[in-house]
């Protein structure tokens, strides 16, 4: 959905240095998940590590908002 290719994006370009503008996660594993990026007519396949492995779909999304919370600049009111 919308909001996680902002994440995705996010993920590209604080991890990465990559400004994507086309996204995929292609897979997901105990160590980290790949990401299909593009940019025009570059693309690449991107790596993002977790800090340490998980084991379960909750350790996932724990570690996956770790990953937001430094990728997405946070809201000013």
């Amino acid at each position: 959905n919308q909001d996680h290719a902002h994440s995705l994006k996010a993920y590209c370009q604080y991890f990465h240095h990559f400004n994507a503008e086309q996204v995929e996660m292609l897979g997901i594993d105990i160590l980290g998940f790949d990401v299909r990026a593009s940019q025009g007519e570059v693309m690449h396949i991107l790596r993002f590590n977790f800090e340490k492995p998980i084991q379960n779909a909750q350790e996932a999304r724990t570690a996956l908002v770790a990953m937001s919370k430094l990728a997405l600049p946070k809201a000013t009111s």
